[in-house]
């Protein structure tokens, strides 16, 4: 990353003047209006879509609905292919967006940021992802769709950034920069949503030497992957699910693996805890096999909150590991959500480190509806579901205490 970490004008729009503070699209409040989908051309075998990509579209359009407005980024000449697929499957309002050169990748997720609060929404995209051409496409899709956009400078990843109630969940990897530049939280904080509050997610210590799919400052290189926020149910501070290992081999019947560093998530689990942040844990499987890491998780998901009806569309492993499944649902259920599954190759997208929250790309949702919102309130070390639950990761006939709880 080089240069100063501030804004670029994008090529095609000037900066609206602002009409409010601030802030990022919530991934967890409103109903979900529109969304977008990157499809590189490794997704096709020949002139079809491949199976991975055939599974996904069929699975996400079946689940969100014809009511959703999906925006399809792809090479001209998939074109009838793909909206035939998804029309197939129910899709009805379908733009299709032509790329150039079909060479990104399939994880819009990072590839920009919707700001609110200007006259108009404002699209960040970021100009050092560093992952093929990903950041040309939110300046070419939004010279197309007529979006403003504006080029910022650095890495910041979609998927480091989690927002629900006024508050920003940021993995400190965005702080890391390169020898030339190492960004500032406040600098960052300004830039993109100086209307919210913060909270910098970090475990404790740092490794210097890491895998791939590993963080320096986090256990996983993307926030998204290990850590939800929820809507708040009152002018609270959101609830936040964080991921744990140990609770998924637990579940399955497995030892502990020293490699799953537990200590990592539950380390931030407690520091978010004493921060006030009410935390629930949700099982996270990691996989190796031939040196292929696997992340088979249920907090990279995508959630709505239109009003009265609280949704979380949960991506469904099934099989063996069913018993996560319905694990996590629960624990969606206990804060108020119905559950929406979601069919598709999740196995094989968890090989290449990403799930369902990154494949799609909410870009739009409608207002929250005031008065209406979820008013459940939880106890964890009580209540009847949380004593259920604690039965369910234990396996254990005493069904008193909360163990599976921070």
């Amino acid at each position: 990353m080089r240069g100063a970490f501030g804004l670029v004008l994008g090529l095609a729009f000037a900066i609206p003047a602002s009409a409010g503070a601030l802030t990022l699209l919530s991934p967890a409040e409103g109903e979900i209006r529109e969304v977008l989908i990157t499809v590189p051309e490794e997704d096709f075998a020949g002139s079809e879509p491949g199976a991975v990509l055939r599974e996904a579209l069929a699975g996400i359009v079946r689940a969100l609905g014809p009511k959703v407005r999906y925006l399809v980024h792809a090479y001209p000449a998939r074109e009838r292919a793909v909206t035939a697929l998804m029309r197939r499957h129910g899709a009805r309002e379908l733009r299709f967006l032509p790329s150039a050169h079909g060479h990104y990748t399939r994880w819009p997720r990072d590839m920009l940021l919707v700001q609110r609060g200007g006259v108009t929404d404002t699209w960040l995209a970021p100009r050092a992802l560093g992952r093929r051409l990903d950041n040309s496409v939110a300046l070419e899709i939004g010279q197309q769709l007529g979006r403003r956009v504006q080029t910022i400078d650095g890495a910041v990843a979609g998927g480091n950034l989690v927002t629900a109630g006024g508050w920003v969940f940021a993995g400190e990897d965005l702080l890391i920069g390169d020898h030339d530049h190492r960004p500032e939280r406040r600098v960052i904080e300004r830039l993109l949503a100086p209307g919210q509050r913060w909270r910098w997610v970090a475990m404790p210590g740092a490794r210097d030497s890491r895998a791939v799919w590993q963080g320096k400052r986090q256990p996983l290189f993307h926030l998204d992957l290990f850590l939800t926020a929820l809507a708040p149910a009152h002018d609270t501070k959101p609830a936040v699910l964080v991921a744990s290992p140990g609770l998924a081999r637990r579940l399955l019947g497995q030892a502990p693996r020293a490699s799953d560093r537990d200590n990592e998530y539950d380390g931030i689990a407690a520091a978010l805890t004493a921060d006030g942040f009410p935390v629930t844990r949700l099982p996270l499987l990691i996989e190796s096999q031939g040196g292929e890491v696997s992340l088979l998780g249920h907090n990279n998901v995508l959630l709505e909150e239109p009003g009265p009806a609280r949704r979380v569309f949960l991506p469904r492993y099934g099989g063996a590991l069913a018993v996560l499944d319905e694990y996590a649902a629960r624990v969606y259920r206990q804060h108020g959500y119905t559950i929406v599954w979601v069919e598709g190759p999740w196995r094989a997208l968890a090989r290449d480190l990403g799930g369902l929250r990154c494949l799609v790309l909410v870009t739009d949702r409608g207002p929250l509806i005031k008065g209406f919102r979820w008013r459940g309130r939880l106890d964890y070390s009580t209540s009847a579901e949380s004593r259920r639950l604690s039965c369910f990761a234990w396996r254990s006939s005493t069904c008193g205490l909360s163990r599976n709880r921070v």
